[in-house]
Formats: structure tokens, C-alpha cells, sequence
């Protein structure tokens, strides 16, 4: 029998209602002047919902924003004096260890991929982060604030009429800034590996490595040619057919690379930075025998994206792969540390922000190789 190492979220019914459950914390008589906290969330709605907080930044701790006020007054001055431009609604206060958290509604017009700088005060905070990593990126999450929500354990989740909705977890991609669009970032990290064809996701710590180093690994149709300053921003590009000769790739008889084994299809040129080409195969290219764990330091910054994924039916996979499932999480083994998510269906997966990480930051090469692979500082612009 299969091992029952997997879960099953439900799918919502034609009801699309849904409920934030946090009405029976609420206090009917609010007390001042108290110490006072402010939640700060954002229902977004769609086929996956999912909620998460504003929270701040200080000294390296992600804690709630927390003013010393004596009536409700001074609380809608502040959110007045903060987001002059975003829609919010209060919803009431809940009262704990003798502090006041007050619930606002956020509204906030923002959509796709957003940066987040270190110097930013205000971060996106998913309940993953407040209740397992207990991190966002590697700024510790404050232990009162997830004591907290640990103890009002509803303000993380969201519900329907029949069932809780599923928690999407937290995933990273690391990569060059010039490759920072969601098509072209999620198209080089679909991949026919060991899971099968999907869309590829790492840790935090693989992640920062991947932003500062890259390799020539092949994804399921594209390949990377190292650009030794064969195609510049100055090369007139008429026409991006690729044309082979002698097991050389050409661009309108530019030489940009010798084919390496067992990589056969027809080529176009897909995209180029200063590091690399970017070739687009019409055939798959999990045969091909390119260098792997071949690292080179990037000329460019590179990015750090954080994704939220649904797992829907997910596998746990320790050794084998079995059965069909909608994504798969590899355990934590001794021959391979980082733990991989691969999810089927990109309508799964969601980019919450992205980071920049400085070319100069220092990260050993041979980073992948120790058994420890604790990052000491991870540094963001």
C-alpha cells in the first residue's frame, strides 16, 4: 500500500463566499489607553484565496506595527497618515495579555510582481511565515506576534461555507535581474526532472546561491550558452532562426556556442543577457548532456522571488516517486539538503515580491557542496 504521506485539500463548490473567522475575538468595550497593535490584512480573492499581513520592519525583526494611543481616534490618524492612498475599513478590536490589536481590512493597489527594498518598513507577511518558518527571508518574525496568532489561530486561515481553505505554502526562485519577468522566469524553471514536467521551486538558501551564480543546466525546451559577448544590445538581430553547422549554433552567422550532446530539435533565439543566450528547442531537452554544476559568478544583480504555491493533492516524496498528484515536495536527505517543490499547473504558484541581491555579495562557490549550508548574512538592496 502506498504510504499515506500526502494531503487533499477540498475543492470549493459553486459557493464562492469567503469568510474571515475572527468576529468571536472581537471585545465589545475597548479599553484606553493601551498598548495597541494593528492587524493589517489583505483577503485575496480568486480560485486560490488566500490572506496575509502588512507588517513592519525593525532592527532585522518583522514585527505589527504598535503605537501607545489613548483613544480610536489617534488609531485613524495613524492609518490616515500611512496610507493616504490605500482603502481600508476597521473591523474591530480583540484584547490579549492586557494590548489591543486592532483589525483593519486593507485595500491595496498593488498587483504582480512587487520589490521589496531592505530600507522598506512595510512587508507582506504570509501565515506559512508566522506559523512554520517563523522567518520572512531571514529576518526573524517577532515570538509575541506569533505567539499571537498561534493563539487566535483563525485570523490565518479562510474559510467557505463547507471547508477551510487551503495555506499556500512559501517557495523561492533566484535569478539574474535582466531575466525579472514572470513568463520568461517561470518558462526557465519548468523542467522535466525527477518529479516529472512542472514548475520548479527551491529554498530560501538554494535560492540567494542562484541569484548570485548560475549554471548551464538545460529546462525542459531551453538551453544556455554562455555569451562570451557574441550578441550585445548593439547586435542587429533580423532574424532569431538558429542555424546549425558543423555542431555549431549560428545567428544570422554569428557563432554563439558548440551543441552540446544529444541536444537536438530546432532552434530560435529566446532571449540573452551579458552571461548568457537563451535558445527555445521545439523538442525536449531532458537528454541533453550540457555542463551541469557548472557555477559562474553573475556579471548582473541578481533577484530573489518569493512565490506562494497550492499544493492541491500533494506527495511527499522521500525516495520514490508514486502515483499522480498535483505537486511534489522532496524530503530533506543526505544527498540532497535543499528541499524541491514542483507543482504542474502555473495557476498554482504566485510571485509576491521579489528582492535584489547586490553581484558583489560574497557566497562561496563550493556553497552547494557543505553539509551545512547556512547562509550567515543574506543581504539585500
Amino acid at each position: 500500500m502506498e504510504d499515506a504521506n500526502y494531503r487533499i485539500f477540498n475543492e470549493p463548490d459553486e459557493d464562492t463566499d469567503i469568510y474571515f473567522e475572527y468576529k468571536n475575538y472581537l471585545n465589545k468595550n475597548i479599553k484606553f489607553p493601551l498598548k495597541t497593535n494593528f492587524l493589517l490584512y489583505v483577503i485575496e480573492k480568486g480560485d486560490n484565496p488566500y490572506i496575509y499581513y502588512l507588517m513592519n520592519k525593525i532592527n532585522d525583526i518583522i514585527t505589527l506595527p504598535t503605537l501607545y494611543i489613548k483613544n480610536i481616534e489617534q488609531a485613524y490618524d495613524f492609518m490616515k497618515n500611512k496610507f493616504e492612498k490605500s482603502k481600508y475599513q476597521y473591523k474591530g478590536c480583540i484584547e490579549h495579555n492586557n494590548e489591543n490589536y486592532l483589525l483593519f481590512e486593507m485595500s491595496l493597489f498593488d498587483s504582480g510582481m512587487i520589490p521589496i527594498y531592505n530600507k522598506d518598513s512595510w512587508w507582506k507577511v504570509l501565515p506559512f511565515e508566522i506559523i512554520y518558518s517563523k522567518k520572512v527571508l531571514n529576518y526573524k518574525i517577532d515570538q509575541l506576534c506569533s505567539s499571537f496568532f498561534m493563539n487566535k489561530i483563525n485570523l490565518l486561515y479562510l474559510f467557505n461555507k463547507t471547508h477551510k481553505y487551503e495555506v499556500p505554502i512559501v517557495a523561492y526562485i533566484g535569478t539574474g535581474m535582466s531575466l525579472l519577468n514572470n513568463h520568461i522566469i517561470l518558462e526557465e524553471h519548468v523542467k522535466n526532472g525527477k518529479y516529472g514536467k512542472g514548475f520548479y521551486f527551491s529554498s530560501l538558501e538554494e535560492s540567494y546561491f542562484n541569484a548570485l551564480y548560475d549554471d548551464l543546466e538545460p529546462t525542459d525546451t531551453l538551453l544556455k550558452l554562455l555569451n562570451n559577448k557574441y550578441i550585445t544590445e548593439l547586435t542587429p538581430i533580423s532574424n532569431r532562426n538558429i542555424v546549425i553547422k558543423n555542431k555549431k549554433f549560428y545567428l544570422n552567422n554569428i557563432f554563439i556556442g558548440d551543441i552540446p550532446n544529444n541536444c537536438n530539435g530546432i532552434f530560435t533565439l529566446h532571449n540573452f543577457t551579458e552571461d548568457f543566450i537563451y535558445l527555445k528547442s521545439t523538442t525536449s531537452l531532458k537528454k541533453c548532456k550540457n555542463k551541469r554544476k557548472f557555477y559562474i559568478k553573475r556579471k548582473e544583480d541578481g533577484c530573489i522571488l518569493k512565490y506562494i504555491l497550492f499544493l492541491k493533492k500533494s506527495k511527499l516524496v522521500i525516495h520514490n516517486k508514486k502515483g499522480i498528484f498535483d505537486s511534489y515536495c522532496s524530503g530533506k536527505t543526505d544527498n540532497k539538503w535543499f528541499p524541491t517543490y514542483m507543482i504542474k499547473d502555473s495557476s498554482n504558484s504566485k510571485c509576491i515580491t521579489y528582492h535584489l541581491i547586490d553581484k558583489e555579495n560574497i557566497l562561496d562557490i563550493e556553497f552547494m557542496d557543505k553539509k551545512n549550508k547556512h547562509i550567515p548574512e543574506l543581504i539585500i538592496k
